[in-house]
């Protein structure tokens, strides 16, 4: 959240957060209180108009980039494809309309096309991309937190004595 400071020169100035920790110092050049929070309000209904018209395909694109040294290429590929194939079923919507029922439309669209155990790592994969989306605000809450996994049917198990 961005905050107010005034500084030696007598103009306010925005500190605002970073997706990587970092902060930007953003001047309202103003002199006076309260013209700046006039600024820091308008300021506000921006940045959060701009977290609201994120699309998934650009939520895609940002997520694969920021997290292509943390992970491996094998799991980059996994969250590449769950990304790539919940776009095909959903749309290219904004991320903060993302809701349940496109959930499960998205993972009963699946369960026709591949066995339930790939729906369940699709599932499990798009909830921890989402979880980042948080993390960065783009989202107050994670749409996937209360999705149920499918269920596995019982194969016969084989046991060595």
């Amino acid at each position: 959240m961005p905050t107010l400071f005034k500084r030696s020169n007598g103009i306010y100035y925005l500190v605002v957060p970073g997706h990587d920790g970092s902060r930007r110092w953003i001047s309202t050049g103003e002199r006076t209180r309260a013209r700046a929070l006039q600024r820091l309000a308008s300021g506000e209904r921006r940045s959060e108009e701009h977290r609201r018209s994120k699309r998934l395909s650009a939520f895609s694109r940002e997520f694969i980039s920021q997290v292509s040294n943390l992970y491996s290429k094998q799991t980059l590929s996994i969250y590449g494809r769950a990304l790539k194939s919940f776009l095909a079923v959903v749309g290219d919507l904004p991320i903060s309309s993302v809701n349940a029922q496109q959930i499960d439309h998205f993972r009963q669209r699946r369960l026709r096309e591949i066995s339930p155990t790939t729906v369940n790592l699709e599932l499990r994969t798009l909830k921890a991309a989402f979880s980042y989306a948080v993390r960065w605000q783009l989202l107050s809450a994670n749409p996937f937190t209360r999705v149920p996994l499918c269920r596995i049917p019982g194969g016969v198990r084989f046991f060595l004595f």
